[in-house]
């Protein structure tokens, strides 16, 4: 019944694993006048470890919140140190993709195109880099690939993703009524 209190810890959880932002979020409802993304990056920098998985992870909620500037200083400094990331399929491990996201939402298509075929190289099979390829470029071989890695329903849930984001509501509303 302390709705607060669960914005609290529901932000909380988002700070600690920036990689779900979409089991987190509480439907963008609000308790207080920053965002949910603007909450959870603000208990990540004054918790922040100086490792490059907590930089990692600084960088992706830099993204959800909207910060753009901060967020590219970041990727880039880690991608110059050539670390390594292994999520495990929770989020992609790719510093690339996650430059190419920022681009995106900066309306900078070519940019993202350009960081989504250097995140490829590290992992072929990355299927958020195939499915923001594929939804970018209309390409047929990402999508192709996609479809090898994943099943059906998998690929279409990534692919509605990557149209969302870009901007394809219709494809977007192609790929999710296939999922439901």
């Amino acid at each position: 019944g302390n709705l607060l209190l669960a914005s609290k810890k529901n932000v909380l959880s988002f700070a600690l694993a920036p990689g779900f932002v979409d089991e987190r979020r509480l439907a963008e409802l609000r308790f207080t006048p920053k965002s949910f993304q603007e909450q959870a990056l603000e208990i990540a920098i004054s918790s922040q470890e100086q490792n490059f998985i907590a930089l990692f992870d600084l960088a992706v909620l830099s993204i959800e919140a909207g910060q753009f500037t901060e967020a590219e200083v970041l990727l880039h400094d880690l991608i110059d140190r050539n670390y390594q990331f292994n999520r495990q399929y929770i989020q992609s491990s790719q510093p690339y993709f996650y430059l190419s996201r920022l681009y995106v939402l900066q309306n900078n298509r070519s940019k993202a195109i350009a960081s989504l075929k250097k995140a490829l190289q590290n992992n072929p099979g990355d299927p958020w880099v195939l499915s923001y390829l594929a939804s970018l470029t209309n390409e047929q071989h990402y999508k192709n690939k996609l479809f090898r890695y994943c099943d059906a329903i998998d690929a279409e849930f990534f692919l509605g993703r990557a149209y969302l984001e870009a901007g394809n509501f219709e494809e977007a509303v192609k790929s999710f009524s296939y999922v439901v």
